[in-house]
């Protein structure tokens, strides 16, 4: 078995818990499902993610959005990010970043 590296998405939002993520996530797809402690495309396993969710915020998250988005988000967007109250981290096989940049 080959040993990739992971890759994980990490996306801040004010969801009060999982709960909350997974019906927000649910309601707005069509491709895709949200259940248990995954994402997956329903007409196929080739697109399958383990998600996990992190119910608190975490310092330093718009900094880092602030300092590697380069000058992209405005201030608003910052500000939104330093309010955020919990992490949903996307985690997928390295071997997969061409099918999960395609979410």
């Amino acid at each position: 078995m080959e040993n990739n590296p992971k890759i994980i998405l990490g996306i801040p939002g004010t969801w009060k818990d999982r709960q909350a993520f997974k019906d927000k996530f649910n309601e707005s797809q069509q491709e895709f499902v949200y259940l248990g402690e995954h994402i997956g495309k329903l007409q196929t396993s080739e697109y399958f993610y383990q998600v996990e969710f992190v119910n608190e915020h975490i310092p330093h998250v718009a900094e880092a959005f602030e300092l590697c988005g380069n000058g992209t988000f405005t201030k608003d967007d910052i500000e939104t990010l330093q309010n955020h109250r919990s992490m949903a981290y996307i985690i997928a096989e390295g071997d997969h970043l061409s099918k999960f940049l395609k979410l």
